[in-house]
Protein backbone atom coordinates (compact mmCIF):
# COMPACT_ATOMS: atom_id res chain seq x y z
CA UNK A 1 0.00 0.00 0.00
CA UNK A 2 1.25 3.44 -0.93
CA UNK A 3 0.76 6.33 1.16
CA UNK A 4 2.22 9.95 1.83
CA UNK A 5 5.04 8.72 -0.76
CA UNK A 6 6.10 5.77 1.24
CA UNK A 7 4.93 1.99 0.79
CA UNK A 8 3.69 0.40 3.65
CA UNK A 9 3.82 -3.05 3.45
CA UNK A 10 2.20 -5.50 5.84
CA UNK A 11 0.78 -8.72 6.46
CA UNK A 12 -2.19 -10.16 7.54
CA UNK A 13 -3.30 -12.54 10.35
CA UNK A 14 -6.74 -13.59 10.38
CA UNK A 15 -7.62 -15.22 14.21
CA UNK A 16 -10.90 -15.02 16.23
CA UNK A 17 -10.51 -11.81 17.64
CA UNK A 18 -13.29 -8.97 17.41
CA UNK A 19 -11.02 -5.85 16.74
CA UNK A 20 -8.27 -4.69 14.35
CA UNK A 21 -4.77 -4.32 15.54
CA UNK A 22 -1.21 -3.08 13.93
CA UNK A 23 2.06 -4.14 15.62
CA UNK A 24 5.33 -3.21 14.37
CA UNK A 25 7.61 -5.81 14.50
CA UNK A 26 11.86 -5.64 15.59
CA UNK A 27 12.31 -6.22 11.82
CA UNK A 28 10.21 -3.13 10.67
CA UNK A 29 7.33 -5.63 9.54
CA UNK A 30 4.39 -4.42 10.11
CA UNK A 31 1.24 -7.07 11.27
CA UNK A 32 -2.27 -6.45 11.01
CA UNK A 33 -4.46 -8.44 13.44
CA UNK A 34 -7.88 -8.98 11.93
CA UNK A 35 -11.16 -11.03 12.42
CA UNK A 36 -11.72 -13.27 9.91
CA UNK A 37 -14.91 -11.17 8.91
CA UNK A 38 -13.13 -7.90 8.44
CA UNK A 39 -12.68 -7.17 4.20
CA UNK A 40 -9.30 -6.31 2.64
CA UNK A 41 -10.92 -3.05 1.97
CA UNK A 42 -11.50 -2.43 5.72
CA UNK A 43 -8.14 -3.64 6.34
CA UNK A 44 -6.59 -1.22 3.85
CA UNK A 45 -8.96 1.47 5.23
CA UNK A 46 -7.68 0.76 8.86
CA UNK A 47 -3.80 0.85 7.96
CA UNK A 48 -4.35 4.39 5.91
CA UNK A 49 -6.26 5.95 8.83
CA UNK A 50 -3.03 4.89 11.44
CA UNK A 51 -0.10 5.58 8.48
CA UNK A 52 1.46 8.27 10.72
CA UNK A 53 1.55 5.90 13.43
CA UNK A 54 3.18 3.24 11.86
CA UNK A 55 5.89 5.62 9.94
CA UNK A 56 6.74 6.91 13.39
CA UNK A 57 6.77 3.39 14.67
CA UNK A 58 9.32 2.37 11.98
CA UNK A 59 11.20 5.34 12.14
CA UNK A 60 11.52 5.35 16.00
CA UNK A 61 12.51 1.45 15.06
CA UNK A 62 15.21 2.64 13.17
CA UNK A 63 16.38 5.15 15.73
CA UNK A 64 17.47 2.43 17.85
CA UNK A 65 18.92 0.69 15.71
CA UNK A 66 21.06 3.91 15.42
CA UNK A 67 21.69 3.44 19.14
CA UNK A 68 25.22 3.08 19.72
CA UNK A 69 26.44 0.61 22.23
CA UNK A 70 27.19 2.38 25.44
CA UNK A 71 31.27 2.24 27.11
CA UNK A 72 31.40 1.42 30.00
CA UNK A 73 32.05 4.68 31.58
CA UNK A 74 28.05 4.96 30.34
CA UNK A 75 27.18 2.00 32.10
CA UNK A 76 28.67 3.00 35.20
CA UNK A 77 27.03 6.72 35.63
CA UNK A 78 23.31 4.61 34.29
CA UNK A 79 24.46 2.06 37.30
CA UNK A 80 24.65 5.45 39.37
CA UNK A 81 22.23 7.46 38.80
CA UNK A 82 19.66 4.97 39.00
CA UNK A 83 21.37 3.50 42.28
CA UNK A 84 20.84 6.80 43.45
CA UNK A 85 17.08 7.35 41.95
CA UNK A 86 15.92 4.63 43.40
CA UNK A 87 17.99 5.45 46.75
CA UNK A 88 15.80 8.34 46.70
CA UNK A 89 12.00 7.07 45.93
CA UNK A 90 12.05 4.07 47.63
CA UNK A 91 11.42 5.42 50.95
CA UNK A 92 9.28 7.95 50.10
CA UNK A 93 7.11 5.21 48.36
CA UNK A 94 7.25 3.26 50.90
CA UNK A 95 9.01 0.04 48.94
CA UNK A 96 11.74 -1.83 49.40
CA UNK A 97 13.90 -3.48 46.00
CA UNK A 98 16.23 -6.52 46.88
CA UNK A 99 17.96 -5.44 44.25
CA UNK A 100 18.81 -4.41 40.68
CA UNK A 101 20.61 -5.02 37.53
CA UNK A 102 21.56 -3.59 33.81
CA UNK A 103 20.18 -6.20 31.38
CA UNK A 104 20.22 -6.63 27.40
CA UNK A 105 17.23 -5.97 27.21
CA UNK A 106 15.84 -4.29 23.77
CA UNK A 107 12.01 -4.38 24.00
CA UNK A 108 11.46 -3.18 27.83
CA UNK A 109 13.28 -0.56 29.22
CA UNK A 110 12.50 -1.76 32.79
CA UNK A 111 10.82 -4.92 34.78
CA UNK A 112 9.91 -5.48 38.15
CA UNK A 113 9.77 -8.78 40.02
CA UNK A 114 7.28 -8.11 42.89
CA UNK A 115 7.84 -10.84 44.97
CA UNK A 116 10.76 -11.13 45.15
CA UNK A 117 11.81 -6.66 44.88
CA UNK A 118 13.89 -7.24 41.80
CA UNK A 119 14.12 -4.34 39.10
CA UNK A 120 15.57 -4.63 35.93
CA UNK A 121 16.88 -1.85 33.61
CA UNK A 122 17.70 -2.11 30.35
CA UNK A 123 21.33 -0.72 29.20
CA UNK A 124 20.05 1.39 26.44
CA UNK A 125 18.91 4.03 29.26
CA UNK A 126 22.16 5.59 29.46
CA UNK A 127 21.03 7.30 26.15
CA UNK A 128 18.15 8.99 27.71
CA UNK A 129 17.38 11.97 29.72
CA UNK A 130 17.89 12.40 33.55
CA UNK A 131 14.01 13.00 33.76
CA UNK A 132 12.88 9.74 31.71
CA UNK A 133 15.63 7.72 33.34
CA UNK A 134 13.62 9.11 36.82
CA UNK A 135 10.14 7.94 35.29
CA UNK A 136 11.24 4.43 34.24
CA UNK A 137 12.73 3.65 37.77
CA UNK A 138 9.49 5.35 39.62
CA UNK A 139 7.11 3.38 37.75
CA UNK A 140 9.32 -0.23 38.26
CA UNK A 141 9.35 0.72 42.12
CA UNK A 142 5.47 1.47 41.80
CA UNK A 143 5.25 -2.07 40.76
CA UNK A 144 6.03 -3.29 44.10
CA UNK A 145 3.09 -1.75 45.54
CA UNK A 146 0.77 -2.11 42.30
CA UNK A 147 1.43 -5.56 40.16
CA UNK A 148 -0.46 -3.92 37.33
CA UNK A 149 -0.91 -0.94 35.60
CA UNK A 150 -4.56 -0.29 36.57
CA UNK A 151 -5.73 3.52 37.59
CA UNK A 152 -4.44 3.15 41.23
CA UNK A 153 -1.08 2.77 39.61
CA UNK A 154 -0.50 6.02 37.58
CA UNK A 155 -1.94 7.88 40.78
CA UNK A 156 0.28 6.55 42.82
CA UNK A 157 3.19 7.03 40.12
CA UNK A 158 1.47 10.80 39.67
CA UNK A 159 1.54 11.26 43.57
CA UNK A 160 5.51 11.02 43.11
CA UNK A 161 6.04 12.29 39.52
CA UNK A 162 3.27 14.99 38.59
CA UNK A 163 4.31 14.99 35.43
CA UNK A 164 3.86 10.92 34.98
CA UNK A 165 1.64 11.37 32.06
CA UNK A 166 3.91 13.66 29.84
CA UNK A 167 6.71 11.41 30.62
CA UNK A 168 5.22 8.67 29.52
CA UNK A 169 4.43 10.09 26.77
CA UNK A 170 7.53 11.70 25.95
CA UNK A 171 8.94 8.20 26.49
CA UNK A 172 7.16 6.80 24.38
CA UNK A 173 8.44 9.16 21.43
CA UNK A 174 11.77 9.31 22.74
CA UNK A 175 14.33 8.50 19.76
CA UNK A 176 18.12 8.84 19.94
CA UNK A 177 19.43 11.04 17.21
CA UNK A 178 22.49 9.70 15.49
CA UNK A 179 23.25 12.52 14.06
CA UNK A 180 23.50 14.34 17.51
CA UNK A 181 25.53 11.41 18.55
CA UNK A 182 27.05 13.70 21.89
CA UNK A 183 24.60 12.52 24.40
CA UNK A 184 25.60 13.93 27.63
CA UNK A 185 22.85 13.29 30.50
CA UNK A 186 23.59 15.68 33.33
CA UNK A 187 24.86 13.99 36.63
CA UNK A 188 22.33 14.41 39.12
Amino acid sequence: MRCDMKEIGYQIVYSGRKTLSLQVEETGELLVRAPYFVSKREIEAFVLKHQDWILRQKERLQAKKELPEPKEADLLRLQADLQQILSHYAPKMGVTYSAFKLTSAKKRLGSCQPKSGRLCFSKDLWAYPEHLLEYVAVHELAHLKYPNHAPAFHAFVRSFLPDADDRRKELRNFSFDAAENSFERSRM
